[in-house]
């Protein structure tokens, strides 16, 4: 599912020259149903053109998105997890620095029992574009982090313009997960699109592999809150933006599992030519060059044992910095 985040900070400045905070906002929307108003927020964002979901499970990469951690971290990964009492979301973050929250999301967006509702004031499931923007219309002067998934996002952005808080707003797009045919972790079923607008923007293109965690510790840092107590497998985006050519990570990693039960059994490491699918199911390695074969449609593991042995180094090296948490079991 294409979703639209939009994260909001405005500042405003004090008597010594200092830089406040401004409002944060987050806008969650499907952009599969909004392209003309995709192509106008492109127009003054920056594009990240290698941004990757942590799942092919779009529940999952939400909970990423909202922890800033991976799957194997934030444990959420089967319908019956659970959010560690110690593991805070972005929400919770914002709320204790001042800020007023609110999601309003579509049903299914994630399990109401996994607990991604701790910070938000307002959580409501199937509010209209109506209610978000009357929820906007409250909050004159105060700071803000909104979360909406598919209300039309073109209507909320024209709210922020008609109420001045446009322009005081770092906005970002991206989708919880792409769409894919295949079972398992191919590009497909990974890749979204990612937009981040700071005023004033130019609309940069920028090439560094990037991902749904980021999103968290970028938020963060654009509203002026310190991540004290709050861990992140990502890092903030706002450095691209001041320097797109800035050298960044090397890999990017996703997980999932192909059947009931407590384990993440697919795997994969990605570089920017190299991709590295593990299946324990399978007990196999494929490998894919995405330069050559963006379709991952030619497995050269067996041609290219050097380069399995370097990518199942960088996996083992990532499963031992994440250890799973355990959800608990499945419900019948």
């Amino acid at each position: 599912m294409f979703i639209l985040h939009l994260l909001a900070a405005s500042f405003a400045m004090g008597a010594q020259a200092q830089t406040a905070k401004r409002p944060l906002n987050v806008f969650v929307v499907d952009i599969a149903s909004a392209a003309p108003a995709l192509d106008a927020f492109a127009k003054e964002s920056a594009v990240f053109e290698q941004a990757l979901s942590p799942s092919p499970w779009c529940p999952a990469a939400r909970a990423t998105l909202l922890t800033g951690q991976p799957p194997e971290i934030h444990g959420l990964y089967v319908p019956s997890g659970r959010l560690p009492a110690s593991l805070p979301t972005l929400a919770e973050k914002l709320k204790d620095a001042g800020f007023d929250t609110a999601a309003f999301v579509e049903a299914g967006a994630w399990p109401t029992t996994w607990g991604l509702e701790r910070g938000f004031d307002v959580f409501e499931v199937g509010a209209s574009t109506h209610a978000v923007a009357a929820w906007l219309q409250g909050r004159t002067g105060r700071r803000f982090f909104l979360y909406v998934q598919r209300p039309a996002e073109q209507g909320v952005i024209d709210q922020l313009k008609a109420l001045g808080r446009w322009d005081d707003t770092l906005a970002a797009l991206t989708a919880a997960c792409g769409k894919s045919g295949r079972e398992g972790l191919y590009e497909a079923a990974l890749r979204v699109p990612l937009l981040l607008r700071r005023p004033p923007s130019s609309g940069e293109r920028i090439d560094a592999l990037v991902g749904l965690s980021d999103l968290a510790p970028t938020a963060l840092e654009a509203a002026g809150v310190p991540a004290a107590g709050m861990e992140f497998s990502g890092r903030s985006l706002l450095p691209l933006l001041k320097n797109p050519s800035a050298r960044w990570r090397e890999a990017v990693f996703a997980s999932a599992r192909s059947r009931p039960g407590l384990v993440l059994d697919q795997r994969s490491v990605r570089t920017r030519r190299w991709k590295l699918h593990w299946y324990l199911y399978k007990d196999a390695f494929e490998l894919y060059d995405l330069k050559n074969d963006p379709g991952e449609e030619r497995d050269l593991s067996r041609q290219r044992p050097d380069i399995v042995k370097t990518l199942s180094f960088q996996l083992l090296r990532n499963l031992e910095l994440n250890r799973p948490h355990a959800p608990g079991p499945d419900r019948p």
